[in-house]
């Protein structure tokens, strides 16, 4: 097949759905009594070992060192979570991380709007992170591994920064 009949279709987002809103910014912030000024790191996803999210708190460990008023959000469940708290009280942060739970898709642009940035530390080959442009169609720069289909998502410097899988000093960085 000729090179100029073949057309791409990348996934995408419903952006009447997914995209920037102060209202939705402001109830998720109210509904955990955060003001504005504090910053929001915030990862998503089902709670697996290969998700990364240990390495997202060992990054945050780093940052909070140098933000004082930030915290780090995280919507999802999964096998890993028990094993994500244990992490957050051995690294000392229990009141820097908050633990949302299982958040339907219909309510995850609330917290996307309500965060800074979005990071995505995932350590497995994905092989598309929809997650990462749910985040940017709500206007959030996203920091995620260069590992599988996460390469296509993001244009690094404009639209995020890529990291080795597994650098925690580079993701916080």
């Amino acid at each position: 097949i000729q090179p100029e009949k073949i057309s791409v279709i990348y996934n995408g987002v419903d952006t009447d759905v997914f995209k920037p809103d102060k209202i939705k910014r402001t109830m998720i912030r109210k509904k955990y009594s955060l003001n504005d000024e504090t910053k929001i790191i915030l990862m998503v996803g089902v709670v697996y070992e290969q998700k990364g999210m240990h390495i997202g708190l060992k990054a945050f460990c780093q940052i909070k060192k140098k933000i004082s008023n930030c915290k780090m959000m995280i919507v999802g469940d999964g096998p890993q979570l028990e094993s994500l708290k244990k992490l957050v009280n051995v690294l000392n942060i229990e009141g820097d991380v908050i633990f949302c739970g299982f958040i339907s898709n219909k309510e995850t642009p609330f917290y996307y709007n309500a965060a800074e940035v979005f990071l995505n530390p995932t350590v497995r080959v994905e092989g598309f992170g929809i997650v990462i442009i749910e985040a940017m169609a709500c206007g959030l720069p996203v920091l995620t591994s260069r590992i599988g289909g996460t390469a296509s998502t993001i244009d690094e410097g404009v639209s995020g920064f890529f990291v080795e899988p597994g650098d925690v000093e580079s993701l916080a960085r």
